[in-house]
């Protein structure tokens, strides 16, 4: 999976949590998101020229990092990702009446070469596809859409949980949201998730023993109709399919440490 399939993937399904503010329902904070995606397709809106953005993701598999910088006022753009052992890094940049592209395994250049793109355009429309991957109001439509879906199937889970089962005994079944927002462009979502049950009986004719497990945590806080930072993990064991996943990824916008390469010292591609 590549960098931005892999943050797209983690974002599409991330609600999102601040520390104050007042209390809101599940309705209300997702006509919180649908109205601040309204305001950022508005005219008056001015979106972020800078963003410094890290990813770290954990699971059974390893770790996978991702890192994104850009400043679209300089033309600037730098996507890393390294799974495991395997590093990726890309760094787009204009230099005097030229744009490049260098490509390495690192941040030291290891194996660097660099390509000759024909305008700063192409730059341009990378750092633009990006922001709406992380931002913008595609993204803060979809997060309305995945907490309705979330809270729903939440609920379900809730419901069909307490409901009488020879056989099934339950030891956690816990679901519990919160919802809050400072004003306008502001909301914080507090998302969990944590059912623990076995049923011992027959199972297609066979006497059984299934335990079933599943825990989602997610927080996240938003400001000024942006993300600010994603805290999230999951567990699930479901009939001796067991996974594991932690993620976290900070969002740091206005901000952007340029940091173009030598190219005296790189090969041509």
């Amino acid at each position: 999976m590549n960098k931005t399939t892999r943050i797209l993937t983690i974002l599409a399904v991330m609600p999102m949590l601040a520390s104050c503010g007042k209390t809101l329902t599940r309705a209300e904070a997702i006509d919180n998101l649908n109205k601040s995606a309204e305001h950022v397709e508005s005219s008056s809106y001015k979106a972020p020229t800078k963003l410094t953005f890290s990813a770290t993701t954990t699971d059974e598999d390893g770790s996978d990092v991702n890192e994104i910088a850009f400043d679209a006022d300089a033309h600037y753009l730098s996507i890393y990702e390294k799974s495991g052992s395997e590093g990726d890094y890309s760094v787009y940049f204009q230099e005097g009446d030229k744009a490049y592209l260098v490509e390495a395994d690192d941040k030291n250049y290891t194996n660097g070469t660099y390509t000759v793109i024909p305008s700063v355009s192409r730059i341009d429309a990378a750092i633009k596809e990006i922001y709406g991957a992380n931002a913008g109001s595609a993204f803060l439509r979809t997060l309305a859409t995945e907490l309705k879906a979330m809270g729903e199937q939440a609920e379900s889970q809730e419901a069909s949980a307490t409901a009488s089962v020879e056989g099934l005994t339950i030891a956690k079944n816990t679901f519990k949201e919160n919802y809050t927002s400072s004003g306008e462009g502001n909301l914080s979502i507090e998302f969990l998730l944590d059912y623990d049950a076995t049923y011992k009986g027959s199972l297609l004719g066979t006497e059984t023993t299934t335990r079933t497990v599943l825990y989602m945590s997610t927080k996240v806080t938003m400001d000024d109709f942006k993300p600010k930072s994603v805290k999230a993990e999951s567990k699930f064991d479901l009939l001796g399919l067991k996974g594991e996943e932690k993620s976290e990824m900070t969002y740091n916008w206005g901000s952007c440490n340029i940091a173009k390469p030598d190219i005296s010292k790189l090969k041509a591609k």
